[in-house]
């Protein structure tokens, strides 16, 4: 009775909200003076469902704040930081008064979860994501982030919620608001989101938030159709426009962007990415020196160096072919030459990471030029260059190939689109014996790679070197399957 009576009291606003925090913390969370503890919500997550905002809606997803108890994370770690301080604010009781700071603190978990995003997957984000709209959707009869669009339309006013919306669009892009209404978003304003912003923001974002919001945007529009590929690219692409200390950042977050586009089989973008890159590596050399001063990002977070040019030449020819751009290919890989492997006769395979994936992405490189030629209509050119190929191979060995995956299969790749080549020239030459033996050497070295993996291991790659090996690899893997079918 007594309860009842201070149900009366506290009036029909309060009581609807205390019932909103319940259900936003898993249905049966533990109440105190109004504010759903997250021990509590955590406990009753597994036990209970839900409660519906309205009976007429569809229910919001399930919170996810259970799930983060169960999140291994460092305490030291920035994304455990944002986690940690979302947890509590989904967690407390909020007020039209706490608007932007609250708007500020999603800011900063997106922003963490854009740069480390093994500390913070997609699922959970959504799930931050999805109690965050419950939570003020109940205020406005809302049920998505369009709806917190539309009532926040009415201030105009909350510079960390037009962050946070263009956040949203390139890291959710199935649920985020329609491009048309992001477009009406003001870009050019002051950060308005309390203390946390990121630093890294901060340095660039102090006098206004126009740079970040005008390239989330742009981001957003010319991604649209190609959400898969939006994230690798606008990590890249991000981290290249706010850090600025290593003196070839530009090149290493275009190198990155154009093997993603590559990987992505985006040949378009990819081509014109890695025509503009061998530009500037013409005009300098590749730098890795770092300028002094306080570096914000963790290293597992640094854009890692370009890879050898070689290995830049052959995947910007590998993206010309598949525009076919066939002159400009070729034209790229006149700076590849099989008499560059000779002196590599002796061990290629005990070389360091990088000088090993300049000695293999060289011989790619060959076969690549091999490819162009016949295309042309050069066979015999073509072969000429198999040839000296041949001769320039003689290291490659088979012994390990089965057991250890790595740069032994790799080779092996190399011995056998050669071979296939060469029994494809022979019988444009129509030189029968000669077709039959490499038809044969071909075929043996294809029996090896009848398990491979898709790609090689190769642990002592860098990223961008391991992308690099792997963009070839597959182009190496396309164009044998193309010509065993011939």
């Amino acid at each position: 009775m007594k309860r009842r009576c201070e149900d009366d009291d506290e009036g029909e606003e309060a009581q609807r909200k205390r019932r909103a925090l319940a259900s936003a913390g898993g249905g049966a969370a533990e109440q105190r003076s109004g504010v759903v503890t997250v021990a509590a919500a955590a406990a009753a997550a597994d036990e209970f469902k839900p409660t519906p905002l309205h009976p007429s809606r569809p229910t919001t997803p399930t919170p996810t704040l259970a799930r983060f108890a169960t999140q291994p994370m460092t305490e030291e770690s920035p994304a455990s930081c944002a986690l940690d301080v979302t947890k509590r604010m989904l967690g407390q009781a909020g007020g039209l008064e706490m608007w932007e700071e609250e708007c500020g603190v999603m800011v900063n978990l997106f922003y963490h979860a854009l740069l480390q995003p093994l500390h913070i997957d997609r699922v959970l984000l959504r799930g931050f994501m999805a109690d965050f709209i419950r939570k003020w959707c109940e205020e406005i009869e809302g049920e998505d982030m369009n709806a917190l669009f539309e009532a926040r339309h009415e201030r105009r006013k909350c510079a960390a919620f037009t962050t946070l919306a263009l956040l949203h669009a390139n890291l959710l892009p199935d649920d985020s608001i329609p491009l048309e209404k992001l477009r009406t978003l003001p870009l050019d304003s002051k950060w308005d989101g309390g203390l946390t912003i990121p630093a890294g923001m901060l340095d660039i974002c102090k006098d206004s938030l126009f740079p970040l919001n005008n390239f989330l945007l742009l981001s957003a529009e010319g991604k649209e159709e190609k959400s898969e590929s939006a994230v690798p690219n606008l990590q890249a692409a991000l981290l290249g426009l706010y850090q600025t200390r290593p003196a070839d950042l530009q090149m290493r977050a275009q190198y990155l962007l154009a093997a993603r586009c590559l990987q992505m089989k985006m040949h378009k973008e990819a081509s014109n990415k890695f025509s503009y890159l061998l530009e500037k590596l013409e005009d300098s050399a590749i730098k890795s020196s770092t300028a002094k001063g306080s570096v914000w990002l963790q290293s597992e977070d640094q854009v890692p160096e370009v890879p050898c040019k070689e290995s830049v030449i052959v995947q910007a020819a590998i993206a010309h072919l598949g525009e076919q751009n066939i002159h400009s290919a070729l034209e790229i890989l006149q700076q590849i030459d099989s008499e560059d492997l000779e002196h590599e006769k002796c061990d290629a395979y005990g070389k360091e990471g990088r000088e090993k994936l300049r000695i293999f992405t060289t011989a790619a490189g060959c076969l690549t030029k091999i490819d162009t030629l016949v295309k042309l209509g050069k066979e015999m050119e073509a072969l000429k260059v198999c040839v000296r190929l041949d001769q320039a191979l003689s290291w490659v060995r088979y012994a390990k190939v089965l057991e250890n995956k790595g740069w032994e299969l790799v080779g092996v790749m190399l011995k056998a689109l050669l071979y296939s080549w060469l029994a494809y020239l022979h019988g444009v030459k129509k030189s029968k014996q000669s077709q039959c033996h490499y038809q044969r050497r071909a075929t043996q070295n294809c029996r090896m790679l009848l398990d491979a993996p898709s790609s090689p291991a190769c642990s002592e790659l860098t990223l961008t070197e391991s992308l690099a090996l792997n963009n070839v690899y597959s182009y190496l893997t396309s164009k044998l399957q193309d010509l065993s079918a011939k």
